[in-house]
């Protein structure tokens, strides 16, 4: 007889490299945000605590870095200005809170040519001065684009610290692993034992797949396409800046952007997915041959508002292609079962019996080459986000007699 495809291994490792993966994600993201933050907070204290005055323009100049390698040069606006506060005088040079802490970048030399124009050596303009340093003070209070970066650092620690809560978070109830099912009404939950801890049916499947399992390579997905995005972002701003408009730029943004919000959103729906607690799938026998009919069931834990779950029979045979991957072919994909609308509680799980019945012209599972495998795939629809799936392997035999099956067609 064939053998079936080998059974999944332990997911601690796995689990383990997806905490490490988040764990730098969240300190990436938590450092780089955090000097956002700052400035932040500074615009945020411009905004709602600093006093206005009117100052006098003393001196306007460009300030620009020298730049190294293949990068230009950056460039700010420095304004030199003089104001009264209490009856004492004060001069500050900068523009707006980011000039001021003596940063520089943000606009091109082009764009603050035009700052510089709007202020003329001599004239008077208002200004804001921070009360508690009287000192310090900015020309206007405006809120960069610059900050649409921020995002990037956001995503990150978003990112992280999903993968963290994925990784690290107990599952919503144990799966037993061993003995005779006992009946449900004798669950001896009085001893510390769920309804789900006994089987019912004689072999308890093991599932393929678990939700949440494919969320760190989609955060990867997200991370760089975010990333492409924002660059693209930044340099079509720093062009509309110098009064043009670029479709390439702006093409870019859409499409990555896109994507990346796009993958972003699978990423958190596969991880908060894993939350949901696991379906548990037993069948009467181990092995069943083509054309046999045998009882199974699905028993979901809740809490869990379900709009539907359906189960699904699936055949697939992979034949090993070189230099690419391997060809796929569906051998059966039919619905066996489905529950409709309904709410399950916390201690009260759902029981659903069914009927499998395999395909008469089933082919007999067998680890290959070519590979052929069958399983159960359970497909969960909540009243609210996040979807789920699960897959159980199952084993198809060649036919009762005992005899090898025959050899792939």
């Amino acid at each position: 007889m064939g053998q079936p495809p080998s059974a999944p291994g332990d997911t601690r490792s796995g689990n383990a490299g997806c905490a490490t993966a988040a764990v730098a994600f969240l300190a990436v993201g938590l450092g780089f945000g955090s000097l956002f933050a700052v400035r932040a907070w500074r615009d945020v204290r411009v905004f709602t605590v600093w006093k206005p005055t009117t100052c006098t323009i003393l001196a306007t100049q460009l300030g620009s870095t020298s730049g190294s390698g293949k990068s230009g040069p950056s460039y700010r606006p420095e304004i030199s200005f003089r104001y009264e506060v209490g009856g004492k005088t004060f001069t500050c040079t900068g523009w707006d809170s980011w000039a001021l802490s003596g940063d520089y970048g943000g606009g091109s030399a082009k764009f603050y040519g035009r700052v510089l124009d709007r202020y003329e050596v001599g004239a008077t303009s208002r200004c804001w001065y921070d009360p508690g340093d009287p000192s310090q003070a900015v020309l206007v209070r405006r809120i960069r684009p610059l900050y649409v970066l921020a995002v990037l650092p956001l995503a990150f620690a978003v990112l992280g610290a999903v993968g963290l809560y994925s990784a690290l978070a107990k599952p919503g109830r144990r799966l037993a692993a061993g003995g005779r099912g006992e009946p449900l009404g004798r669950s001896k939950a009085g001893r510390g034992h769920a309804a789900w801890d006994y089987r019912r049916l004689a072999v308890r499947l093991a599932p393929e797949t678990t939700p949440g399992t494919q969320s760190c390579g989609a955060f990867l997905a997200a991370v760089a396409l975010l990333f492409v995005g924002f660059i693209a972002g930044y340099a079509a701003w720093s062009e509309w800046q110098d009064g043009n408009l670029r479709v390439i730029p702006l093409l870019f943004v859409i499409v990555f952007g896109g994507l990346g919000l796009l993958f972003l959103w699978i990423a958190a729906a596969s991880a908060f997915a894993a939350r949901v607690p696991a379906t548990i799938v037993e069948i009467e026998r181990r092995s069943v041959a083509p054309g046999e009919s045998v009882d199974a069931l699905v028993l979901q834990p809740g809490p869990l508002r379900l709009r539907s779950l359906r189960v699904r029979l699936v055949g697939k045979v992979e034949t090993p292609a070189e230099s690419r991957s391997p060809d796929v072919t569906v051998l059966s994909d039919e619905l066996v079962s489905e529950v409709g609308r309904t709410a399950i509680g916390r201690d009260v799980p759902m029981e659903h019996r069914f009927t499998l019945r395999v395909p008469a012209d089933a082919r007999p599972s067998q680890g290959g080459p070519p590979r052929v495998w069958w399983r159960l795939e359970i497909r969960g629809v909540p009243l609210v986000w996040p979807r789920f799936m699960l897959a159980f392997p199952i084993m198809v035999e060649g036919g009762r007699s005992g005899a090898s099956p025959p050899a792939p067609g």
